[in-house]
């Protein structure tokens, strides 16, 4: 039985995947936190015990903006900058943060759609794997075996 979506709730937004792999490649990772933010709120009515937090996506959207504006500074700069050392110093720190908040953000997303979603459950190996653009595959999959078209889902 494959995953569909219930009917009468604020359902997640429908979007095509190589969209969202163009947009996490084109802002350098800071896609990832977005996807989260824009699609909590739907992602929440779902289960009141698992849900996604506001300040969580917020705050490595912010460390992974600030990593890149100090990036682009020390790169603009040149190498002999102090922006070049406090990169140094902090980035591995921030990427480390990051990517472990957004595995976290993407299994509890896969809970809340195992727990509430009708169907296949989403696999684990490829939501820590491809995160924010599995989840996405998974919603429009849920979409496309209900049978919507892309206005009527969105």
């Amino acid at each position: 039985m494959e995953a569909t979506l219930p009917q009468k709730m604020n359902r997640p937004k429908k979007s095509q995947v190589w969209l969202t792999v163009a947009l996490t490649i084109l802002t350098v990772g800071m896609y990832s936190p977005y996807w989260f933010l824009t699609r909590r709120k739907a992602l929440n009515q779902f289960d009141e015990f698992r849900f996604i937090p506001m300040g969580l996506p917020f705050l490595v959207l912010i460390s992974f903006g600030a990593l890149t504006v100090v990036l682009l500074l020390s790169i603009w700069v040149y190498i002999l900058t102090p922006y070049f050392l406090i990169y140094n110093a902090f980035e591995s720190w921030i990427s480390w943060f990051g990517f472990i908040s957004l595995i976290y953000l993407s299994l509890v997303t896969r809970y809340i759609f195992k727990k509430n979603v009708e169907g296949k459950e989403p696999n684990i190996i490829l939501t820590i794997l491809f995160m924010h653009v599995y989840l996405q595959y998974y919603i429009n999959r849920a979409y496309h075996r209900r049978g919507e078209t892309d206005a009527e889902a969105l």
